[in-house]
């Protein structure tokens, strides 16, 4: 009957911490993927001081870009192929001499994170997420 017990409270506490616990891992992975937002955006400025016009392909403004489309890993890497570690898919949409948006879209386990879904930066400071949460820019 103890055993018993102890199998129901261990079943409770694991129902309890298990979706905390994945949620936890949704945001630490949303911020790296954010990180890289910020960093295309401060190349992206960079690019724009050096030749008065924005970068129209993540390949010409980075030369650790090498595609059009990149994949963020969750340790913050990037890479131009989708394997199971990658957490996001990343993209120059809109892009012009004059203006554009940072497109994170996330995928393989990142897809969970619905909430927030795809996250936008535009050059105008616009920050927007597809998801149905508020405070996706600020957490």
């Amino acid at each position: 009957m103890e055993v018993l017990i102890v199998v129901v409270i261990i079943g409770i506490l694991a129902a309890i911490a298990l979706p905390s616990y994945s949620n936890y891992v949704l945001r630490a992975n949303r911020t790296v993927g954010k990180t890289l937002v910020m960093r295309i955006v401060a190349q992206q400025e960079g690019y724009f001081t050096d030749r008065k016009q924005y970068a129209t392909a993540l390949n010409t403004l980075a030369t650790d870009y090498s595609a059009a489309t990149m994949y963020v890993k969750r340790d913050g890497g990037v890479q131009a192929t989708n394997t199971s570690d990658t957490i996001y898919s990343v993209t120059l949409t809109g892009a012009s001499a004059t203006a554009y948006s940072v497109q994170l879209t996330p995928i393989n386990a990142q897809a969970k994170d619905t909430s927030c879904g795809t996250l936008t930066y535009a050059s105008t400071g616009a920050r927007t997420a597809s998801g149905t949460a508020t405070d996706c820019w600020t957490r």
